[in-house]
């Protein structure tokens, strides 16, 4: 399957098309009407030459008693490529001085023509170049002269080749003049899919400038509109969210505390109850993970400024691994110091690491790589993988995704680690590891400051 050419392109191309109609149509027309009016006018004045010599010859012949010959030979030259001759009746011929074109090479039926009709004129080709030949009876005799077209022929092979370079230049400046206007006229849609491109990645200040123009304002309008709802709707949300979580938070706090103090005496309750007291305490401390998440993500905003400072991303990965209760070892790669905001780095490593051990079967390697401009974050998972078509839908809040180690999350780990990781420059994606498990790669772009 062939994708649809660019709108450019199209435009382009359609220019150009028309342009080279146009371009071929004038110029043909133009040279057809100009090719033909200068043969017409060669032949005229060739046609009134021969006349007017023939009328010379039987002057000389009739008055002056002139031999043929030498009345032929009298005649003024004309040209470097004209000849005459005169053919008698009894088969004889007085051939001129200039004979370019012997008197075998005109037409006989140029000859036959003259001699019943009175006079004729044909065009023909020896060795290659054009002549004209104009025949007519005089006192009983044919009388023809020969006229070299050669250098009108060659004046319109250049014309003609002129043409060609004026419709393949007419052509190239259609589809330059398709591309600019195409370009002037998409600016404003270009701004357009730019603006919205930065609303999509977060940035919700992200509107288009009114240009006056009627036709394109109420789209920026609309657009403008739009994002405006979007930047109320999301901040009613995160508000939301921010309150509902405060107002749980003691609540909850308290029947943690209740919950644990049981937990603690659940050795002297008998074993339906001690189960029941372990399970409330999990579900508590669930219900405590969950509000302490919707607290960040509703306190996550992109216009908050990164908090730069110079970090040594295979520690910060180490440390973060040791607090969370992982295995310093599991941790490998570049020994690398960038200049990035440490706590959201550790926020997206960290919650990478729990969702490998809450969905992934536990971390298998945590690696660091270093590349132009950029530092990757590789973790690998011991689970079955991610599929494709379910990769974007993790990061989702609240998908839980495959719990396959047998525990559930709250399913905001992985947005959380998206979300700070784009408000940083980066991004999160997510691939298959060597040995089948998942592989999740944070990128952070930032400058190396020593390695």
């Amino acid at each position: 399957m062939f994708s649809s050419p660019r709108l450019r392109t199209r435009v382009a191309v359609s220019f150009a098309l028309l342009a080279f109609v146009i371009s071929t149509v004038l110029s043909v027309a133009s040279y057809q009407f100009a090719r033909n009016y200068l043969m017409k006018a060669r032949e005229s004045v060739a046609q009134t030459r021969a006349l007017l010599d023939a009328q010379a010859v039987s002057h000389a012949m009739t008055i002056k008693g002139d031999s043929a010959q030498r009345a032929i030979l009298e005649l003024p030259l004309v040209g470097a490529r004209a000849s005459q001759h005169l053919y008698s009746s009894d088969g004889r011929t007085w051939v001129g001085v200039q004979t370019p074109v012997p008197a075998s090479a005109i037409p006989p039926q140029l000859l036959l023509a003259a001699a019943t009709g009175g006079g004729a004129k044909q065009r023909f080709s020896y060795q290659g170049q054009p002549y004209l030949a104009v025949a007519t009876d005089i006192d009983g005799a044919t009388y023809a002269e020969i006229f070299s077209f050669y250098e009108l022929d060659t004046a319109l092979k250049r014309g003609a080749w002129l043409i060609l370079g004026i419709i393949v230049l007419s052509t190239v400046l259609g589809a330059l003049l398709g591309l600019y206007f195409v370009s002037y006229l998409l600016r404003p849609v270009r701004e357009l899919a730019y603006s919205a491109r930065k609303l999509a990645a977060g940035e919700l200040g992200a509107r288009v400038l009114l240009t006056g123009d009627p036709d394109l304002d109420p789209l920026a309008v609309t657009f403008n509109s739009v994002a405006d709802s979007l930047e109320a709707r999301l901040a009613r949300e995160q508000r939301f969210s921010a309150n509902v979580s405060h107002e749980l938070r003691s609540p909850v706090t308290s029947v943690l505390g209740t919950a644990e103090l049981l937990e603690t005496r659940s050795a002297e309750l008998p074993a339906r109850e001690s189960g029941l007291v372990t399970v409330l305490s999990q579900q508590v401390r669930r219900l405590a993970q969950v509000l302490q998440d919707l607290l960040e993500i509703s306190r996550i905003n992109p216009e908050t400024p990164p908090q730069w400072e110079s970090v040594n991303v295979r520690q910060l990965c180490h440390d973060s691994a040791l607090q969370r209760g992982f295995d310093s070892g599991l941790v490998s790669g570049d020994d690398v110091t960038i200049r990035t905001d440490a706590r959201r780095v550790e926020r997206v490593v960290g919650n990478l690491m729990e969702n490998a051990r809450t969905h992934g079967g536990g971390v298998v390697r945590v690696k660091v790589l270093a590349e132009f401009n950029a530092v990757q974050v590789i973790v690998d998972d011991a689970g079955p993988g991610v599929p494709e078509e379910l990769r974007e839908r993790v990061f989702e809040p609240f998908n839980r995704g495959l719990a396959h180690s047998g525990r559930e999350g709250a399913g905001l780990g992985l947005a959380i680690a998206r979300d700070q990781a784009v408000n940083i420059g980066g991004d999160i994606e997510i691939a298959t590891s060597p040995e089948g498990g998942a592989r999740f790669i944070a990128m952070f772009p930032t400058h190396e400051e020593s390695s």
